[in-house]
């Protein structure tokens, strides 16, 4: 993220080469990670690709059930809190899309994180339908092979336009035993051929340079949605309203959660990380104030002194120091 800083202009040819400059940054879509939250509708229809016989132990039978899915939130990401957030796509490439003039360009994405579980738990049954047993299932995306697909973005106006995305999404899927300890894994990249889950976006879906008051943003996160710490959000990327997917995948943006932001006067305020940074009242942390007071507050416990103070620490150490000298040549002598 980068902060507009005053530039003090000398001569009109370097006036001409910035003002040039910043129009052309300015009709980019920069690189970054666009959050959401699963919404309701989610699930995975396992009859198009079935649990095979045997996999959950000696004698079990196929699964083929329609499984119905709900996020998990993530918590934590890349080392960031990401508040409710259960899935995350990177947005690899920068996107070239001139201003309102319904221009489109097709960029790399991959999805980065996934965390979903079933509403419910699924019934494993052994020889014929006999035997039922309870377990949990919960899908993450798999390390062994990269889920990457394409998003084409159209800059319909100044404020924003639409974008399609599609990618082929590699599951690891975990089921574990509700009566008992049994946990099994199924990774879809390592299956051979690999399965590949296809994900797209069911119509365009709309998107604004800048967030929504309700929309999370993650300060500080590497490549993140947003570029700058506030506005002008030139070269923002964020996705509005509930994007549809054929899968099916419902989901819309995160909503923030209250942060730990530190005034000018070191006085905590619980607002959204967001508000903090757009109206530039402090600095945002990644911790709520609670969190924060109990290791010192916004100082961070550290005690702070005057440049007056210091000159007369040094003073006392210094004069402490030629007491002990003189005490030890005493001694000694």
């Amino acid at each position: 993220m980068s902060l507009y800083q005053p530039w003090r202009i000398l001569g009109i040819s370097a006036y001409c080469v910035l003002f040039l400059t910043a129009v052309t940054e300015a009709t980019d879509v920069k690189t970054g990670h666009d959050l959401f939250v699963t919404g309701d509708g989610s699930s995975h229809d396992f009859s198009e690709t079935p649990i095979p016989n045997d996999f959950f132990g000696p004698g079990s039978d196929p699964f083929t059930a329609l499984v119905n899915l709900e996020g998990t939130p993530l918590g934590l990401f890349s080392g960031f809190e990401v508040g409710n957030t259960d899935t995350i796509v990177q947005r690899a490439e920068v996107a070239a899309v001139p201003d309102g003039t319904g221009e489109s360009d097709t960029i790399a994405i991959e999805l980065v994180a996934l965390s979903l579980k079933s509403i419910n738990p699924i019934t494993v049954t052994f020889n014929g339908g006999q035997d039922p047993e309870p377990w949990d299932l919960s899908i993450d995306v798999s390390l062994a092979l990269p889920s990457t697909g394409t998003m084409t973005i159209t800059h319909a106006n100044e404020a924003g336009g639409t974008y399609t995305a599609s990618m082929c999404v590699y599951p690891l899927i975990t089921f574990r035993q509700v009566n008992g300890t049994g946990e099994l894994q199924l990774d879809a990249a390592e299956l051979d051929p690999p399965y590949c889950a296809p994900l797209e976006t069911a119509v365009p879906a709309p998107w604004t340079h800048a967030p929504d008051p309700d929309q999370m943003v993650v300060l500080g996160l590497t490549g993140d949605q947003t570029n700058q710490v506030g506005p002008p959000w030139d070269n923002d990327f964020y996705v509005q309203g509930e994007v549809q997917h054929d899968g099916p995948h419902p989901s819309v943006s995160p909503t923030p959660a209250e942060a730990a932001c530190c005034l000018p006067d070191n006085s905590c305020a619980g607002i959204t990380a967001q508000t903090c940074a757009v109206d530039k009242v402090g600095v945002a942390l990644n911790v709520t104030c609670a969190e924060l007071q109990a290791v010192g507050g916004c100082q961070a416990g550290i005690p702070t002194v005057s440049e007056w103070g210091l000159v007369a620490l040094t003073l006392v150490l210094l004069a402490a120091g030629t007491i002990v000298l003189r005490r030890r040549s005493v001694a000694s002598a």
